[in-house]
């Protein structure tokens, strides 16, 4: 969904300068921590125009790497940790 369509369906009711502020707040979209899930949740969100089978298969991804590995972190993802997977 786009960030608009977000923050549109989230004002009940309608108002127009709650809408601007919250578009124009980036710093609330932003992931909060390194943590894999919430960065491949973020990408699935906002990024627009995904095919239903690539957010299918970014989801498959997200759900291998917690199962290996529960609250893995970009900062755990090594050449070696790979090899292991």
């Amino acid at each position: 969904m786009s960030k608009c369509n977000k923050i549109f369906s989230e004002l009940k009711p309608f108002n127009k300068e709650i809408f601007r502020k919250r578009f124009w707040d980036t710093e609330k979209d932003k992931p909060q921590s390194l943590l894999l899930t919430e960065l491949f949740d973020y990408y699935i969100e906002n990024r627009e125009n995904i095919k239903p089978t690539t957010i299918d298969s970014l989801r498959y991804t997200r759900n291998r790497f917690e199962n290996f590995k529960a609250g893995i972190t970009v900062g755990d993802v090594t050449v070696s940790f790979l090899k292991e997977i």
